[in-house]
């Protein structure tokens, strides 16, 4: 279209009427709170069904505390020259990997 469709046309693509555009738009303006119960119980809160995709999750905050023991008992198994080497190798100490040639 180029342009925003309006109500009636919205209304005959979606088989409503122009009326129910009008209130589906305007419920689209209208801020929501993320606090208001859902549901026909009314125990659910609209923001209980928002992902936090920067929650950790306890399975997977656990499996890296298991990972890190076990990585370090390895390294320990490893002469302190070695350790350092894979330690700079896989950034395990500040996050950078290094390049063979940084190391060396």
């Amino acid at each position: 279209l180029g342009r925003e469709p309006t109500p009636e046309e919205l209304a005959k693509e979606m088989d409503i009427t122009p009326e129910k555009v009008l209130e589906i738009q305007q419920y689209a303006r209208e801020p929501i709170s993320l606090d208001q119960t859902i549901g026909d119980e009314g125990d659910s809160q609209l923001g209980d069904f928002i992902e936090d995709s920067e929650a950790v999750v306890a399975v997977d905050a656990v499996s890296f505390t298991l990972m890190q023991d076990q990585l370090t008992s390895v390294l320990q198994t490893l002469s302190e020259r070695e350790a350092g080497v894979v330690r700079l190798r896989f950034g395990l100490t500040d996050g950078q990997p290094r390049t063979l040639d940084e190391i060396g």
